[in-house]
C-alpha cells in the first residue's frame, strides 16, 4: 500500500510541476518579467520536488505568485479543464 502511495505522489508531483511552470509562463505574459519571478524560477531549479512546491506556499516573498495561482489558475471554473489536460493514469 505505501509503495502505491509513493508512486502516486511521484506521478502527481511531475504533473503539478508542469502546471507550476505553465503558470509561470502565464504570469510572464500577463504581468511581464520581474525580479521576484526570476527569484522564484531560480528556487525551482531544473527538477521540482514536492518540498520545493511546498516552499512556494510557505515563503512570504512568493505570495504574489500564490495569489496569482488562486486568482487566475486554480479557480473552481478552470479545475476540470486543468485536470483533463494532465496525462494521469489511475493507480
Amino acid at each position: 500500500m505505501t509503495a502505491e502511495l509513493v508512486f502516486a505522489r511521484k506521478n502527481m508531483t511531475s504533473h503539478f510541476a508542469k502546471l507550476i511552470r505553465f503558470a509561470i509562463k502565464l504570469y510572464k505574459e500577463s504581468n511581464g518579467k520581474s525580479h521576484r519571478l526570476e527569484k522564484l524560477e531560480k528556487s525551482l531549479g531544473q527538477s521540482i520536488k514536492i518540498a520545493t512546491i511546498v516552499n512556494i506556499y510557505r515563503e512570504p516573498s512568493f505570495n504574489f505568485f500564490v495569489e496569482f495561482l488562486r486568482e487566475k489558475v486554480f479557480i473552481l471554473e478552470k479545475m476540470p479543464e486543468l485536470i483533463m489536460t494532465l496525462n494521469i493514469r489511475s493507480c
